[in-house]
């Protein structure tokens, strides 16, 4: 199964997305309170130039200082005699415990890092220490009995710390010095550094606020995350059925132009790649629809072309085959009676004088047929070109009646000519005067025991028609189709008789074809009716 560029887009998006809100979250479990470590070392190093500043100059004040250190810092100062090793102040419980040695462990940590502690300061977690003997007990930062926070003025060296009143009046530190027992249950941030004036300050920060406050911060990450991952794949969703709409259109184009449908065409809306790829594919959809209907016309040409030419190389072939069969009839007739005046097979003049007769007569026919030939080969010649003008054709239809008077008056046929007023048309004389001739001696030839012809012209739309008809045998449906083809004939005693080829019919289609003209044949109640039709010449 073939997976869609736009789920793929999604999922991507999606791992991508969640990977680094999984890293954020991580990132920030893991080293939140490294950061909070180092974050408070900036504090605790500005609480220190206060209580340095405030010592150096009003030590008595040292009280209210430590107050402020503790509500609003959170942070327990404790100053230490440097030699003794005794608390001097401190800041919780007031001076109960002034006097008192600080546990070993701290006195450890300062002996251990004293050039630390001279020359920078000393800043590390230290595991649950007590700061003297026995329990501590101190006022926990921010408790709620110590009221609000106070404000301590900066300290400038250039001001007198009279200008700080708080300092000179005697703080209420009363709720300071409640007693309450907090136990060290955890890790305590130590910062300790030597004050210009002599001792030791040593600032303890629990970190007992600083990792709650780190657990509250993890949690509101982590669901902070998690609605993002949650938004943030709606909006990957969203983002990614906008991308791959036109790319999934395009697709769908591209598979209609590959199964050769052209209809459908890309809408293209931006001016960027993607509708340049769209006015692309529109391109070859265009293209390729143009070069495939012009290669089905060439192909259907070429058909055509291969059609018409086997067409044509049948029709060479039949009509050679039936040539050859219309010459053997009379050549071997012309041999027979040449070989019989050869061999003296004749006794008298009468007898000679009539196989010289039908020698002449076979020869006239085959002189007939070969003049039709070469008219026809003529004809259907590239070089062959009508020679048309402008004529009367009713005087035409005048001129041939009268060659062919003679012959009807012999054999008693009975013509009727309508043909009352003028028609004029273009076209080649000659070739016109060959189909009426044809249609004449055809009617001759072929009408019955009422001897009658009839020879009209009439007018038909834009056109002019002449009719030849005359009385005889109707012709059957199959007669009527194949009468215009070369050497077919319907009745073949008959047409031997009169010396026809079957050549005249199929002059005259080939003839009015060249003029776009039309002809045909049809069937009368007491004989057959052939006509021909020609555009009229209006303006002559």
């Amino acid at each position: 199964m073939i997976k869609s560029i736009r789920v793929k887009l999604f999922i991507i998006c999606t791992i991508f997305l969640s990977f680094f809100i999984l890293a954020s979250i991580m990132i920030n479990v893991q080293f939140i309170g490294n950061y909070y470590f180092f974050r408070y070392k900036s504090t605790i190093l500005d609480m220190y130039k206060i209580v340095n500043a405030y010592y150096s100059k009003q030590p008595e004040n040292m009280e209210s200082v430590f107050e402020y250190a503790t509500r609003n810092e959170g942070l327990n100062c404790v100053i230490i005699n440097e030699d003794t090793m005794v608390i001097k102040y401190i800041s919780a419980n007031g001076n109960e415990h002034a006097g008192d040695v600080i546990h070993r462990n701290f006195i450890d940590i300062i002996d251990d890092n004293i050039n630390k502690i001279n020359n920078k300061y000393y800043y590390e977690i230290v595991d649950n220490p007590n700061l003297i003997s026995g329990t501590e007990k101190l006022m926990p930062p921010n408790s709620p009995k110590s009221g609000k926070n106070m404000l301590l003025p900066r300290y400038d060296q250039e001001n007198d710390l009279n200008s700080y009143p708080f300092l000179n009046e005697k703080s209420n530190s009363s709720n300071m010095h409640d007693q309450v027992d907090i136990p060290d249950l955890i890790e305590n941030i130590i910062f300790i550094k030597r004050l210009d004036a002599g001792n030791i300050l040593m600032i303890r920060k629990p970190l007992r606020e600083l990792m709650y406050s780190a657990k509250i911060a993890n949690e509101l990450y982590i669901i902070v995350g998690f609605v993002m991952l949650f938004l943030g794949s709606l909006a990957s969703f969203i983002f990614s059925q906008k991308i791959t709409k036109p790319i999934i259109d395009m697709s769908h184009i591209a598979k209609n132009i590959s199964n050769l449908k052209f209809d459908k065409k890309y809408d293209v809306k931006t001016n960027d790649e993607i509708g340049e790829l769209g006015k692309s594919i529109n391109l070859i959809s265009d293209e390729l629809d143009k070069s495939i209907q012009e290669l089905t016309v060439a192909n259907e040409m070429l058909k055509e072309d291969v059609k018409r030419k086997q067409q044509i190389d049948d029709m060479r072939k039949t009509f050679i085959s039936s040539v050859s069969h219309e010459l053997k009839t009379p050549i071997g007739i012309i041999k027979g009676y040449a070989e019989g005046l050869m061999l003296n097979v004749v006794d008298s003049e009468e007898k000679r004088t009539k196989y010289s007769e039908i020698i002449v007569d076979e020869s006239d026919k085959m002189g007939k047929m070969v003049g039709q030939l070469l008219d026809i080969s003529y004809m259907e010649s590239e070089i062959f070109q009508l020679e048309k003008s402008i004529f009367n054709i009713a005087v035409l239809v005048d001129e041939i009646v009268g060659k062919y008077k003679h012959i009807m008056n012999q054999k008693g046929i009975e013509l009727f000519v309508d043909n009352d007023r003028d028609y004029f048309v273009k076209a080649d004389y000659i070739r016109i005067e060959q189909v009426l001739k044809n249609y004449i001696a055809n009617a001759i030839n072929h009408v019955d025991s009422k001897k009658k012809i009839q020879i009209r012209i009439e007018n038909a739309d834009q056109n002019m028609r002449v009719f030849v008809a005359n009385t005889g045998k109707k012709l059957s449906d199959e007669d009527t189709k194949k009468i215009w083809d070369s050497f077919y004939k319907s009745d073949k005693a008959r047409s031997r008789q009169y010396g026809g080829t079957g050549l005249g019919l199929y002059i005259v289609r080939s003839i009015i074809e060249k003029h776009k003209g039309s002809y045909g044949v049809t069937n009368k109640e007491d004989g057959v009716e052939f006509w021909f039709e020609l555009p009229n010449c209006p303006l002559c």
